[in-house]
């Protein structure tokens, strides 16, 4: 049976053309069959026009490189402020009078900050005797409680009643270079005197 509609030819017994499904006039006679359904196929996927994005090609990468730029990142200049020691002499804490300098921020309501004097004086002392400026700031606190702790560090104590620096979280060491900028810095220092060296050595001051 050829097909009146795409001409082409088909068995007699067929009711639909099997090329383009058109009623066949033999079978438009007989009882009414429903046309076959047509598969649907799924929409050909979309290719992005325009040039490739190569640039988010660098995303992973500075990711996965993050290590190796955080660090010149946080090279960032420490907050120029003049503080005073427990002594009343005023200290400008951005300057670093020695190559490289390490500042220690303690705050009363540490625990660990407490137990922590005895090896914080130690290594305060260990760094001042290989030429490296050591601060030890007290604040977060009110400024009767900072005071009361500075004593527990000595006359030359820096306090931060106006809560100059925003610290996360105590205790936490900062390591400065001669123009004040942070080259390195973290959090839970030494925990006893016999690991001041190791200290020491892991942020670059020997």
């Amino acid at each position: 049976m050829k097909c009146s509609k795409c001409g082409y030819e088909n068995t007699e017994d067929a009711a639909f053309c099997t090329l383009c499904y058109e009623v066949l006039k033999k079978a438009a006679k007989g009882p009414s069959t429903a046309p076959p359904v047509r598969p649907q196929l799924p929409p050909e996927p979309k290719v992005p026009s325009g040039p490739f994005p190569w640039g988010l090609l660098f995303v992973p990468l500075l990711l996965a490189g993050g290590y190796f730029v955080l660090p010149q990142l946080k090279r960032k200049p420490l907050s120029e402020a003049s503080l005073k020691t427990l002594s009343g002499e005023t200290v400008n804490v951005s300057p670093c009078p020695t190559e490289k300098c390490m500042m220690i921020y303690v705050a009363p309501w540490c625990h660990y900050c407490h137990e922590a004097i005895p090896t914080i004086v130690a290594l305060r002392d260990f760094l001042e005797g290989r030429n490296i400026t050591t601060r030890v700031v007290v604040g977060m606190a009110s400024a009767k409680e900072i005071e009361a702790f500075a004593g527990k560090f000595g006359p030359g104590t820096l306090l931060d009643v106006r809560h100059v620096f925003s610290i996360s979280s105590v205790p936490h060491f900062l390591v400065l270079d001669r123009s004040g900028r942070i080259i390195k810095e973290g959090g839970l220092g030494p925990m006893n005197q016999s690991e001041i060296n190791n200290f020491a050595n892991y942020y670059g001051l020997l």
